[in-house]
């Protein structure tokens, strides 16, 4: 799992496959954020929103990736959004509540940081009442999205906001519930025309997931789609740890034909399995019919050069 975390929080923290995901769920794909647009921003948020017997509690939450978003000016940078990405290879099923406070978190860490300013500022505050608060009525919060990135297979089962975590409440009561919605981008629940709208080699990965458990469909899938053909190798690499997908390739490719590494997987299982099904019949042989390693081989003319391979193999069973 930890190497599954790795990869995709490696992936994912480069700009461009930032970029694409927020564009893909927000902007139906049109390339609204730019890569150049972001630049990194904290990943630990701290506050101290609870007390008891009037001591504060500390709270600290580590996001997989934060980026803040800016928007180039005449009089330079200048941000308006904080943007989060929660990679999970399999499915939370309190996610609304995970993300709820990691949100919560960071505009609290926003609210803490205005304070600071304030008090180291000579400037008085413009009344008593933004004094004691620490937040004064010009201050303004960065919104903050998180998008939760899926790299499963399987279909995202996990309620999808708050309420649906909540048992059956009374309906008057219900309406001034306060909600959370989280978002989430999910391969299984994404229509093939749709990947088009990726305009980065998330594409690839997020398709690869998607027929990573169909054996037959994703051969046809990387076979007719030309992309498959020519997939950066930090892309191959990511989707072979991700989907555990146990690909074997040159460690000199730049680029990678995933429809010459699926077969080649193939038929290495189909030669893997003809040398345990001779394994067996030298075993077979051997107990039946009271036959040496020699005479059992020999039996089954089997080449010279492989006796002392399948000697090893044999000789392993056995133990």
């Amino acid at each position: 799992m930890a190497d599954k975390d790795t990869a995709s929080k490696a992936f994912m923290s480069d700009a461009v496959h930032f970029a694409d995901a927020f564009n893909f769920y927000m902007f139906d794909g049109e390339q609204k954020i730019k890569p150049e647009q972001l630049k990194p921003y904290q990943t630990s948020d701290a506050a101290l929103p609870h007390s008891v017997g009037g001591n504060a509690i500390p709270t600290q939450r580590h996001r997989d990736i934060m980026k803040e978003l800016t928007t180039v000016m005449t009089d330079g940078q200048a941000a308006y959004a904080l943007l989060g990405i929660e990679n999970q290879a399999n499915v939370h099923y309190a996610m609304p509540v995970r993300n709820m406070v990691y949100d919560a978190l960071t505009y609290s860490s926003q609210v803490s940081a205005a304070e600071s300013e304030h008090r180291k500022s000579d400037e008085p505050a413009p009344s008593g009442a933004e004094w004691m608060s620490g937040w004064y009525k010009t201050d303004r919060l960065k919104p903050v999205v998180t998008l939760v990135v899926y790299f499963g297979a399987e279909p995202w089962d996990g309620p999808m906001s708050l309420k649906e975590m909540m048992g059956i409440c009374d309906p008057a009561i219900l309406p001034y519930v306060q909600d959370y919605k989280f978002l989430v981008i999910s391969p299984n629940a994404i229509a093939d025309a749709d990947f088009d709208k990726f305009h980065s080699d998330l594409r690839e990965l997020l398709k690869f997931i998607k027929y990573s458990k169909d054996k037959a469909g994703l051969e046809k899938m990387v076979s007719e789609d030309e992309r498959f053909h020519h997939v950066p190798r930090m892309t191959a690499d990511a989707i072979n740890i991700i989907t555990g997908s146990n690909m074997s390739f040159d460690d000199r490719e730049e680029e990678i034909d995933m429809c010459k590494a699926i077969s080649d997987i193939r038929n290495d299982a189909r030669a893997t399995a003809v040398v345990e099904s001779k394994v067996e019949d030298i075993i077979s042989i051997m107990d039946s019919l009271g036959f040496s390693f020699e005479q059992a081989v020999s039996a089954l003319k089997i080449p010279a050069d492989q006796r002392d391979a399948y000697r090893e193999m044999v000789e392993a069973a056995q133990q």
